[in-house]
């Protein structure tokens, strides 16, 4: 799916009287108003183009989820197993992602991201090629929060 195709759609949409836009990737509903801002009069920032869902597994744990990175040519995000009480750091992880992603930048080795709460996390994302999964219609970095090595700031200066 090619994202072009909808911008062009939605703009002439809007421009002849559509009350609201459906963002397909991220399945958010805007007003016209709201899609024109964010499409022409807002600065641009990745996260306003994508969504991070928290979903509950069976198991008590979350599975942090991206949609919409597509439209950065980029691979959605799967965080699985993350602790109820990591799901701030692992969430700020993921907007790491997001960054870097719409950036182009293709995670094909483990990488060291920073959070904002002064964490550094290293992340090996597995990258699966399944545009048929119908929770990312793309292809996605599979993550395992386990997996993911945590080291506080201070621990690094000192």
């Amino acid at each position: 799916m090619n994202y072009h195709p909808f911008l062009f759609y939605a703009i002439f949409g809007v421009k002849d009287g559509a009350v609201a836009v459906l963002d397909l990737l991220t399945f958010t509903l805007f007003s016209a108003e709201e899609w024109t801002k964010k499409i022409f009069e807002a600065e641009f920032t990745p996260y306003s183009h994508t969504v991070i869902l928290e979903s509950e597994e069976e198991d008590d744990s979350i599975w942090l989820h991206t949609r919409g990175m597509r439209k950065f040519g980029r691979p959605d995000i799967s965080m699985e197993k993350v602790l109820k009480s990591d799901v701030q750091n692992a969430s700020q992880v993921v907007n790491q992602m997001i960054f870097y992603g719409a950036l182009g930048v293709f995670f094909s080795k483990p990488v060291k991201l920073h959070t904002h709460s002064g964490m550094s996390c290293i992340v090996m994302p597995k990258f699966i090629e399944d545009m048929d999964n119908p929770d990312f219609n793309n292809s996605y970095y599979q993550i395992l929060w386990s997996e993911c090595q945590l080291e506080d700031k201070k621990d690094e200066e000192g």
